[in-house]
Parts: C-alpha cells; sequence; structure tokens
C-alpha cells in the first residue's frame, strides 16, 4: 500500500499520525496491551502500510473489534489479507475466520478452508485444530491427522478428539479388515488346490508313460516267440494304451475343471462378503458422520464461549538505589494481582448480564526474574519481570490469541 493509501485509510477511520517519530512493533503492542487504542492505532497503521505482516494483523484485529475506531469488517478484512499474504500464520487464520463467517468478504467454505490449511502447515494449532473440526463431518481420516497435528503441538482439546476418532474409525473399519483377510484365506486355498491337482496329474502321466513302456517290452518279446500273432499284439497293445490315455486325459480334465469351479467359487464369495462388508462400512461412516454433524449443529446452538490463551507480561523498573530487590520483587507481585482482580471484576460483570469476560484461569505462571540494570553496585537499579498465561473464555469479539507487556516502576524510560 502507497503513502497516498495509508493516509485515505487514516481518513476513512478518523485517524492522523500525530508524530513524525518513529515507533517500534513494540510500542504499538503495549499500546494495545494498556487499552490504549487511539494510540495503538497512531503507531501500528504506518508499520502497516510499510509491509509489517505482525502489524497489519493487529491493525486488521482492532478495526474488526472496533478498538479505537468505529468497526469495520470490510476495512479489517483488506489489513487482514495483506497480512496473510505475507506470510503471517496469525493472520492466515484470521482470514479463514472471515471467510468461514462471510464477515467482511464472502462467505466461502471452500476458501476458509483454504487459509486455514496455510496456517496450520506453519503449526498454529488453532488453524490445525478448526480443520480437524471442519473435516470431522466428511473425511474422518483426514480429521484424524489435523487432531493428530494439533495434539503434537500440545493441544489438549485436538488430543481428546484424535483418540475419540481414532476409535470410532478403528470400529467401523473392523468388519471391512475382517472380509479382506476372509478373501485372502480364500485365494490362497485356491492356490493350493491348483498347485495340488497340478502335482496329481503330473504323477498321473509319470505312470502312463511307464505303463506304455512296458507294453512295449511285453509287445515286443511276444514278437520274438510268436511272429505271426506280433502285428495283432502291438495293434491291441497300442489300442487299450489309447483307450487308457484318453481315459485318463478325460479324468485329468474333470478334475481340473472342478478344481477352478470351486476355486470360482470361494473367490465370488469372498468379494460377495467384501462388497457387502464396504457397503455395510460406508453406510456405517455416512450414519456416523451425520451424528457428529448433529450432534456439532447441537453444541453450535449451545453457543459455547471460545476459549483463548493470553499471555501477559508483567515488568517494574526502578529507580537506582531504591527499592530493594525484594520491593521490587514485590510490586511485580502486586501488579499481577492487581490485573487479576481486573479479570475477576470482568467475570463478575459478566455474571450480571452486562459485558465483559465469562471466565479465566491461570494455566501457566514462571517465577520472577530479577536483575541488576544499573552500573553501580553500590546503586542498583532492579528490573524484575514475571510471565503468566491465562485460558479465558470471552463475550468479546476476538480472534487468534493476544499477548500483553504491562510495565510500572519510576524507572521506566
Amino acid at each position: 500500500m502507497k503513502k497516498s493509501g495509508w493516509m485515505l485509510l487514516c481518513l476513512a477511520i478518523g485517524l492522523l499520525p500525530a508524530s513524525a517519530v518513529a515507533n517500534t512493533l513494540a510500542d504499538g503492542i503495549g499500546a494495545l496491551g494498556a487499552k490504549q487504542y487511539p494510540e495503538a492505532l497512531r503507531i501500528l497503521t504506518p508499520l502497516a502500510d510499510g509491509g509489517d505482516d505482525e502489524a497489519q494483523r493487529l491493525l486488521g484485529e482492532m478495526i474488526f473489534n472496533g478498538q479505537g475506531v468505529k468497526k469495520n469488517p470490510a476495512a479489517a478484512a483488506i489489513w487482514t489479507k495483506l497480512s496473510a499474504e505475507n506470510g503471517n500464520r496469525v493472520g492466515q487464520y484470521n482470514m479463514g475466520y472471515l471467510h468461514e463467517q462471510g464477515a467482511g468478504v464472502a462467505q466461502s467454505p471452500r476458501e476458509a478452508v483454504t487459509w486455514y490449511t496455510r496456517s496450520a502447515r506453519q503449526q498454529y494449532v488453532l488453524a490445525q485444530r478448526r480443520l480437524g473440526e471442519i473435516y470431522e463431518a466428511s473425511d474422518m481420516k483426514q480429521a484424524q491427522y489435523w487432531y493428530d497435528q494439533a495434539r503434537m503441538n500440545g493441544d489438549e482439546v485436538s488430543l481428546r478428539r484424535y483418540e475419540v476418532l481414532t476409535r470410532t474409525i478403528a470400529e467401523i473399519e473392523a468388519p471391512l479388515r475382517e472380509a479382506e483377510r476372509a478373501a485372502e484365506q480364500a485365494e490362497k486355498a485356491a492356490q493350493r488346490a491348483a498347485a495340488e491337482e497340478e502335482f496329481r496329474r503330473e504323477q498321473e502321466e509319470n505312470r502312463a508313460s511307464n505303463g506304455n513302456w512296458a507294453a512295449q517290452g511285453i509287445a515286443e518279446g511276444l514278437n520274438q516267440f510268436q511272429r505271426n500273432s506280433a502285428r495283432v499284439s502291438r495293434i491291441h497293445d497300442r489300442a487299450m494304451a489309447d483307450i487308457q490315455t484318453e481315459a485318463n486325459e478325460r479324468a485329468r480334465r474333470k478334475r481340473e475343471q472342478e478344481t477352478r469351479q470351486r476355486a470360482d467359487e470361494a473367490r465370488d464369495a469372498a468379494e460377495s462378503r467384501t462388497k457387502l462388508a464396504m457397503a455395510e462400512t460406508q453406510e456405517r461412516m455416512r450414519q456416523a458422520a451425520l451424528a457428529r454433524e448433529t450432534s456439532a449443529a447441537s453444541a453450535s446452538a449451545a453457543s459455547p464461549l471460545p476459549l483463548y490463551q493470553w499471555t501477559v507480561k508483567y515488568r517494574f523498573r526502578s529507580q537506582p538505589g531504591r527499592p530493594s530487590e525484594q520491593e521490587a520483587r514485590d510490586q511485580v507481585a502486586k501488579t499481577r494481582a492487581h490485573q487479576e482482580t481486573l479479570f475477576r471484576d470482568a467475570v463478575a460483570r459478566h455474571a450480571a448480564g452486562k459485558h465483559g469476560k465469562a471466565s479465566w484461569r491461570e494455566v501457566r505462571l514462571e517465577p520472577v526474574a530479577c536483575h541488576n540494570k544499573s552500573n553501580d553496585p553500590a546503586r542498583p537499579g532492579w528490573q524484575c519481570s514475571q510471565r503468566a498465561d491465562y485460558a479465558v473464555s470471552s463475550t468479546e469479539t476476538s480472534m487468534g490469541d493476544a499477548v500483553y507487556t504491562l510495565d510500572y516502576g519510576p524507572g521506566l524510560n
């Protein structure tokens, strides 16, 4: 976007840069975390206009949520798409969400899956879980794959859904596997029967050949003693041999025909069982998908609140010489206690029917880390920080996770 495009957008949302001083993305995130939305818009807009994909993503979310500016899904979609096309995985997830909801763009399940997939391939766990949820009603194998990807990235919800879906697929495919094993056994039995028949045929041919040689030897011996009847004896022996050979050949052909017929019947029966098992499997999978679609519709009707992860970084910096390290640590603890009091107040407002958060819980709390920022050992200036991760169920419109940095202390510059 050129400079003129940025200026037009600023005019459209009622925001003009207040200063020509360059600001960083961290400044914009800090202002956003402190809910200083006009300041955040002022900082993030030129950064986004300059091609910063994270600034583009944050600006799109602020405009979508109406933070510091009138809510405008169409304008939010413009910034979100720029962020997504620049490779930002959260921006790609947000773009999939906009297409799925039809917010600011045309509603398109196909486009939603395309953007979710791009984000999921960059290991964004929310996109991987959403793809699993979408595919579960139509392609259980594909849903199982994306739940597995999210599970390996530490998503506990996807872990539970992966386990349930794996058991369901195994139960549905069990009859098909049994039919395939039966068909394989029938084929092996037919091959053994054909081999045994070939062996018997070769044995009979060998015996017939030995018998013919014996008859010829007898005829030649009689020829020495009975010259007058030699020709008659040879003709008789040959005729008997031909009759016997023909009889043997007819018996062999009959046995081969019966063997092939039994093998064909066994193969046809196995194929019939396999087709029946496949039809039953497809019907059970269709019924399972229908049941899951109905369950998903019921769950959607219940309107559960989405669950997000908010990361809050608390930081306190003292002036040189005061307070002590322990006092600086205590200030970080007080800051965190104050923020969690704000969480509890938001929950209370929600319980009273007012706008707010539905619930929150702390999922990880790192120890307080302190180090001396002063060059004077006699007058140390302590900087202490602590990171906390919260799981927040919120009634506020939001996309993706949030990171806030809360700075306190007289030593900040």
